[in-house]
C-alpha cells in the first residue's frame, strides 16, 4: 500500500510563484514535466543569442581582442550562456533532493510526535513564502535597477565595445547593448535573485525545524545523532555556486585585463567570495548546534551515571564493599 502524501512531499522549491505560473500558462512547462532543457535553451537564446545576432549584423561579434567583440567577451559568456542555462537546468535536481531531505525528518522519524503539527505549519509557511508575489516583484524591481546601473556604466566607458560606441558627443549603445540592458541582464539578475530568495526560504525552514523537539540518537552510526544527512544539503546547490563563480570570475578577469585591480585585491575578492558562500550555506546548519550540544550534554551525564554504577558493582564484587561508602561510615561514627 502506497504511503499517504503529506505536506512534506509537496515541498518543491523551484515551483510556485508568478514566474512559474507564467511559464505554465505559456506551456513552457507542465506540472508533470519540468522541460528544463527546452526552457534553458530558450532563455539562453534570449539572453546570449539575442546580442550575438545583433552584434553579428553590426560586425561586432568577432574580431581583434582589443576591439572587445562579443564572442570573446567573458561577461556575456559567463552570465547569459552559462549562468542562465544553469539556473534553469538545476531546478529539477534541486527540488527533488531538497524534498528527500525534508521528508527524512518525518519518515526517519527525527521529529518528535508532538512536533509534527508545528513542523507541518512551518512547511506550509515556507511554501507560502516561496509563492509570494511580493518577493518576485522585489526581485524584478532589483533586476531592473541593476540593468539601469549597467546602462549608466556602459555610457561612461572610454573605449568602444560590442555594446557601446564611444563618440565625441557621447557614448551610444548599440542594438546588442540595448538588448543586453533590456532583456539579457534583467533575465539573468531576476533568475539569480529568485534563486537567492528560495535559498533563504529553505534556510529559514531548516532553522525553524532545528528549534523543534528532535528525537536524536546518541549512538547513531552517523556520529551526529542522526542529523548527518542534513549536513550534506549544500551539495545540492553545487551548480548554483558554479554559475555564480563563473559570473564573478568573468567580472574579475575583465578588471585584471584592464589592470583596474591588483593581484592583491584579486586575492581579497576571492577570499571574500569564499566567505560569502560558506556563510550562505552554513548559516541554517548552525541552528542544529543547540540540539546536538544538548544531546552531547545529556549523553555524557547518562553515560557517567551508568559508568559509575557499573564500576561500583565491580568494586563491590572485588572488595566486598564500596571503599568510599566505608570511609564515610567510618568517619561518621562518634568516638567512644
Amino acid at each position: 500500500m502506497a504511503e499517504k502524501a503529506t505536506i512534506f512531499d509537496k515541498f518543491l522549491i523551484s515551483r510556485g510563484g508568478p514566474f512559474y505560473e507564467l511559464q505554465r500558462q505559456l506551456q513552457l512547462l507542465r506540472e508533470d514535466a519540468n522541460q528544463a532543457r527546452s526552457r534553458a535553451l530558450l532563455f539562453v537564446c534570449l539572453a546570449w543569442g539575442g546580442p550575438l545576432i545583433l552584434s553579428g549584423f553590426a560586425g561586432h561579434a568577432w574580431g581583434p581582442f582589443a576591439e572587445r567583440p562579443y564572442l570573446v567577451s567573458l561577461t556575456p559568456l559567463a552570465r547569459f550562456l552559462v549562468a542562465v542555462g544553469v539556473f534553469v537546468l538545476m531546478e529539477r535536481s534541486v527540488e527533488t533532493r531538497l524534498r528527500l531531505l525534508i521528508t527524512h525528518f518525518e519518515r526517519a522519524p527525527i521529529l518528535a510526535r508532538k512536533s509534527f503539527e508545528v513542523a507541518t505549519e512551518s512547511v506550509s509557511n515556507a511554501l507560502k513564502n516561496r509563492d509570494a508575489r511580493s518577493a518576485e516583484a522585489v526581485c524584478l524591481a532589483l533586476a531592473i535597477a541593476v540593468s539601469i546601473v549597467l546602462r549608466d556604466r556602459l555610457l561612461i566607458l572610454e573605449s568602444s565595445t560590442w555594446a557601446v560606441r564611444v563618440a565625441d558627443d557621447g557614448n551610444v549603445l548599440t542594438l546588442a547593448g540595448w538588448w543586453c540592458v533590456l532583456v539579457s541582464n534583467p533575465l539573468f539578475s531576476f533568475l539569480l535573485l529568485r534563486w537567492l530568495w528560495r535559498v533563504h526560504v529553505w534556510s529559514k525552514l531548516l532553522r525553524r525545524i532545528a528549534e523543534l523537539d528532535l528525537r536524536l540518537v546518541a549512538t547513531h552510526p552517523d556520529g551526529h545523532g542522526g542529523l548527518m544527512f542534513i549536513g550534506r544539503y549544500p551539495n545540492v546547490f553545487t551548480l548554483f555556486v558554479f554559475a555564480l563563480s563563473c559570473s564573478l570570475g568573468a567580472a574579475v578577469a575583465n578588471e585584471l585585463l584592464d589592470k583596474a585591480i591588483s593581484t592583491t585585491a584579486y586575492g581579497y575578492v576571492m577570499a571574500g567570495w569564499l566567505a560569502i558562500v560558506l556563510g550562505l550555506f552554513t548559516y541554517p546548519l548552525l541552528a542544529f548546534r543547540k540540539p546536538l550540544a544538548d544531546l552531547k550534554t545529556k549523553t555524557l551525564i547518562a553515560s557517567s551515571a551508568q559508568a559509575t554504577e557499573y564500576f561500583r558493582c565491580k568494586e563491590r564484587g572485588t572488595l566486598g564493599t564500596n571503599v568510599v561508602e566505608v570511609a564515610v561510615i567510618t568517619l561518621s561514627v562518634p568516638a567512644q
